[in-house]
């Protein structure tokens, strides 16, 4: 059981070993205590898309520790797949405060998954020349590096009004057959983000499809 599935499917990455080896590296070292969160299904996915729009210009809006980029790098390392061209930009407030889902205003709450600085991170993925670490608050931020050409869009800000602002802004500077991946887009928690992204998908005229793993996948 993991990512809301109990599933007697084929895993394809249970055997590979440069999955489960990138996957306990990343367990290991980019969660808050080295305990699993159990997303192998998620990781998958995220790293399926990554890899088919790389080389190329990759946004991360809400790293935390940087979980998803750490496990995909570090195995497509251990596969020798060069994507040392590639240009990764991982955005993130940095700190262990929660945001305000329907307004984006960061609250007094602190969220223990959450990373509580940016060196850190930056310290995690210092072996990849092509990971830049960005943080400030969504959307503003944004507007600090050149945002053209994007490949691959992994949004996981759980709140809706940042995420849905920021790909707004963002959905003209996707090139074609670019991807959006939305992490928790169909988890229950999430009802109003849901709602919320199924909006602006009519707003901009394309279709989410949401995955049993509980992600939205959006083709441009």
């Amino acid at each position: 059981y993991e990512d809301g599935l109990f599933s007697l499917q084929h895993k394809d990455f249970s055997q590979n070993p440069s999955f489960n080896t990138a996957y306990e590296m990343a367990v290991s070292n980019a969660t808050s205590k080295g305990v699993d969160p159990h997303i192998r299904w998620r990781a998958r996915i995220f790293e399926f898309f990554l890899k088919r729009r790389l080389p190329g210009k990759c946004i991360e809006l809400g790293t935390a520790h940087g979980f998803m980029f750490y496990f995909a790098l570090n195995k497509f390392a251990l596969d020798k797949f060069d994507f040392k061209t590639s240009e990764i930009y991982l955005f993130d407030k940095f700190n262990a405060h929660i945001v305000r889902s329907e307004t984006g205003e960061i609250s007094n709450e602190i969220e223990s998954r959450y990373a509580s600085d940016v060196e850190s991170v930056r310290d995690r993925f210092a072996a990849f020349a092509a990971v830049s670490c960005i943080q400030g608050l969504i959307p503003e931020v944004l507007s600090t590096i050149d945002t053209s050409s994007i490949s691959f869009l992994h949004i996981d800000l759980n709140a809706t009004q940042p995420e849905v602002d920021a790909l707004r802004l963002l959905w003209d500077k996707l090139l074609p057959n670019g991807v959006v991946l939305l992490d928790d887009y169909g988890f229950p928690n999430f009802a109003s983000s849901q709602a919320a992204h199924a909006t602006l998908s009519k707003e901009l005229g394309y279709e989410i499809l949401g995955l049993p793993s509980g992600q939205g996948l959006i083709i441009k």
